[in-house]
């Protein structure tokens, strides 16, 4: 069960990167 939470955490970190990044390229343009 602890694998299961680590790997959800480790999407959740993914999935707030990749937004940082959306809203970064939106800021340039």
């Amino acid at each position: 069960m602890k694998r299961i939470l680590v790997v959800f955490l480790m999407l959740a970190i993914v999935l707030a990167g990749c937004s940082n990044k959306g809203e970064k390229y939106q800021k340039r343009y």
